[in-house]
């Protein structure tokens, strides 16, 4: 048996969608390598696109165990845990995945969406400055930003946020809409157009 070769085919079935002969496989290279940390990650998220979070946490669980830092176990485990609606432990997880990578834009972005979703926008502005400083040309984080700061009424600095985007790159539609929207909120139709 190669495990790499193994793991590779099976990685390869789970990208192609073939969920169920990559969960198969992945339980059965586990039986012989049951400290084969992608696998156990992979398994994890194929438990976690499955719906089955409980399975989905106890292997994101066991990889961690043995690569406390691996980022895409950190990830996807916070990932679990916000669908189990375990916020503060989700955004612990996302801490942990971006106190590794400090780069990783994917956990700032869900990181700063679930604070969001929660009404916790003080905290989104806050953070969303901060994480811009690691990632100043993030399109998507500025536009959070943006998104929070007007969530919190502060339709000025929202309006900054956007401006300096299309200063950057005139052509993001996103950037334009929520231009229109602020100058509209702030009572500038004309300006909108």
């Amino acid at each position: 048996m190669n495990i790499a070769r193994d793991f590779k085919s099976i990685f390869q079935q789970h990208q192609a969608g073939q969920l169920q002969d990559a969960l198969a496989g992945y339980l059965q290279l586990l039986e012989t390598e049951p400290q084969h940390v992608d696998a156990l990650v992979s398994l994890a998220t194929l438990y976690l696109q499955l719906g089955k979070l409980s399975d989905s946490a106890q292997y994101f669980e066991r990889a961690l165990v043995l690569q406390p830092r691996k980022l895409l176990a950190l990830h996807n485990y916070a990932l679990c845990l916000k669908q189990q609606k375990l916020y503060e432990r989700a955004l612990a997880q996302f801490d942990l995945a971006i106190a590794v990578n400090p780069q990783y834009e994917l956990a700032y972005k869900n990181k700063f969406a679930l604070l969001a979703s929660l009404g916790r926008h003080v905290e989104c502005v806050a953070g969303l400055q901060q994480a811009l400083r690691c990632v100043p040309h993030s399109t998507d984080l500025n536009l959070l930003l943006a998104a929070s700061l007007r969530a919190d009424k502060q339709d000025v600095q929202a309006l900054a946020v956007v401006e300096h985007l299309l200063d950057v790159n005139s052509k993001l539609a996103a950037a334009h809409n929520t231009r229109g929207n602020i100058l509209l909120d702030l009572g500038r139709a004309q300006d909108a157009v």
